[in-house]
């Protein structure tokens, strides 16, 4: 998939697109030894600053697969959801070179996602 054009963003309503690369729309990316990459990209379109940034990882086949983005929903236990405020990941390395690496070769990627606590009367949300 070209990252030098404007590309619909796998797993998002129409609208919605991978900002063309360019220095910071891709902000952490790895490659592991069975060539998949996992990146945090910037998107663009019908988003704003909730929903902007999503992490994806290609398939064996290539494919770009969404796996979070800011805004969505996560399961955090127990059927309790809660919206993703932030992504992060432990990009720069698939570990060939013996540096730490958030992504491997059987394709199992960590990823820190986030949410802003909302103060109630009740306590937090």
């Amino acid at each position: 998939m070209p990252l030098d054009t404007v590309t619909h963003a796998p797993g998002t309503p129409n609208g919605v697109f991978l900002a063309p690369y360019s220095v910071g729309s891709t902000r952490e990316f790895a490659l592991n030894g069975r060539n998949q990459l996992a990146a945090l990209v910037s998107r663009s379109g019908n988003v704003n600053s909730s929903n902007d940034t999503a992490l994806y990882v290609t398939d064996l086949s290539g494919a770009m697969q969404l796996i979070a983005r800011e805004g969505d929903l996560l399961d955090i236990g127990s059927g309790v959801m809660r919206t993703v405020s932030s992504l992060d990941f432990f990009g720069g390395s698939g570990g060939q070179d013996g540096r730490a690496r958030g992504f491997n070769d059987a394709g199992q990627l960590a990823f820190l996602a986030t949410r802003r606590y909302i103060l109630t009367g009740r306590g937090q949300r």
